[in-house]
């Protein structure tokens, strides 16, 4: 394959993902347990990964591996 080709698929492909990207980044956007969450870590006496857990875990008890994802923020 020459080069050409190769900077020719990258282009397109990059071309793909930003259209993609574009088209739906607008939709997204906080919810109301979202403002709860960061108010709650950015509350925290103990900013460690651990900390924010343990401010997390009330909350989210049900879903405890759900605490360590939103902890690991």
């Amino acid at each position: 394959m020459s080069t050409r080709v190769a900077v020719q698929d990258c282009l397109y492909l990059t071309l793909i993902i930003t259209l993609s990207f574009v088209l739906y980044v607008w939709g997204l956007g906080f919810y109301t347990d979202d403002w709860a969450l960061l108010g709650l870590f950015s509350n925290a006496k103990d900013q460690s990964l651990l900390g924010l857990i343990r401010v997390i875990f009330p909350v989210s008890a049900a879903r405890p591996v759900q605490s360590v994802y939103l902890g690991d923020f």
